[in-house]
């Protein structure tokens, strides 16, 4: 008779074993997934500051000749207009056109 409560009582302790041993490698693999992900996040944080530090030092881009030009040429005139505008103290009169 005691052979037989002591075998059922084996087998509950078995099945608890066997039980917690699966837990056990179910969670060295999910730790071991976060730790590539915990990883490849930290690698990515790194490549994502490497380029913004690149865009920050960046030269600039060269601006082309023509573009160049124009540029130069739109300042001239927008300091030619600004010297023949009248100043603000005097008061244009009604007959004036307003431009």
């Amino acid at each position: 008779m005691g052979c037989c409560e002591s075998r059922l009582e084996r087998e509950e302790i078995v099945a608890r074993c066997k039980a917690r041993r699966r837990y056990m490698k179910h969670l060295v693999a999910e730790r071991q997934a976060f730790a590539a992900f915990h990883s490849l996040y930290l690698r990515s944080l790194r490549s994502t500051g490497a380029a913004l530090l690149q865009f920050a030092n960046a030269v600039p881009i060269p601006v082309h000749s023509t573009t160049a030009a124009a540029a130069a040429s739109s300042s001239a005139t927008t300091t030619t207009t600004a010297a023949a505008a009248p100043s603000a103290s005097t008061s244009p009169s009604f007959n004036e056109p307003i431009l």
